[in-house]
């Protein structure tokens, strides 16, 4: 049993109005969060890291 999103206007078969069914499986949809809260992880601590080491008086002076 997957996630199910409805759309209109997207079916294949008909013309606008018409709700189209796609189905999701939710061990995908985890691992794109998973895998979208890694890299935000990783891209958002290593520049805090850098920047701790730094004195704001350096960086001022520059």
């Amino acid at each position: 049993m997957g996630i199910g999103a409805y759309t209109t206007g997207c079916g294949r078969r008909g013309g606008p109005g018409e709700a189209a069914l796609f189905q999701a499986n939710p061990w995908v949809l985890a691992a794109g969060w998973g895998v979208a809260l890694l890299i935000s992880l990783v891209f958002g601590l290593i520049p805090a890291i850098q920047a701790e080491h730094v004195s704001p008086a350096e960086v001022l002076r520059e």
